[in-house]
């Protein structure tokens, strides 16, 4: 199916409403280094993340794939007063578009700067779920697509916000698994954005939120 230029990628969160009904929970929530309660200033993150499950943004119609092995993170910090995650974004490398005519103009995936609020789980004790929120005007993320048979060629946004699970957020660890996993919609069509890092703070330090 043909989408014009003009047309966007727009993310759906059909997650959201289960994260609304847990987001009370948070109120008194803080985060957690080195077995202290850490509730002012912040805490930088490592600038590089192993990449546990390889990234993959799919609909009928389009399927971006990453094969690198780590995820960069730019200026990526959890704030003691706010209890977010703060960073200037994500970087997913070795990416390609294995769909049709169009391909990526860059091989990377790059999201725009995020913040990501969590709230406690009411079913697990271990973990911590959340959601990334983009800084301005909805957008995510973009993508550049070339190609002279490409109908989507030019810059399309991707806007939305996006759910992700930390399974054993609420134990100290030093390594924390980050599951990235959600619906969105492509002209109307239902796709999927999966992916999965260890994030470590950048003094690797044990950390939890709870």
């Amino acid at each position: 199916m043909a989408m014009p230029r003009a047309r966007l990628l727009i993310v759906t969160i059909a997650s959201m409403l289960a994260f609304s009904a847990v987001a009370s929970s948070a109120a008194n929530a803080v985060w957690m280094v080195n077995g202290t309660n850490f509730t002012s200033g912040t805490k930088a993150l490592a600038s590089t993340a192993a990449v546990d499950q390889a990234f993959r943004l799919a609909t009928t119609d389009l399927e971006i794939k990453c094969a690198g092995s780590t995820m960069k993170s730019r200026n990526a910090i959890i704030n003691g007063t706010t209890g977010m995650v703060d960073v200037e974004s994500l970087e997913f490398t070795e990416c390609t578009n294995g769909g049709g005519p169009c391909q990526l103009a860059e091989s990377q995936f790059k999201t725009v700067p995020l913040l990501a609020d969590l709230t406690l789980t009411g079913s697990n004790p271990s973990a911590a779920q959340g959601i990334f929120l983009p800084k301005t005007k909805g957008i995510f993320a973009t993508v550049k697509f070339q190609g002279e048979q490409c109908v989507m060629i030019g810059v399309l946004p991707i806007i939305g916000s996006q759910p992700f699970l930390a399974p054993t957020g609420r134990l100290e660890r030093t390594l924390q698994t980050i599951a990235i996993s959600g619906p969105l919609t492509v002209e109307g069509l239902e796709g999927s954005l999966e992916s999965s890092i260890l994030a470590r703070l950048a003094s690797n330090e044990p950390f939890s939120f709870l």
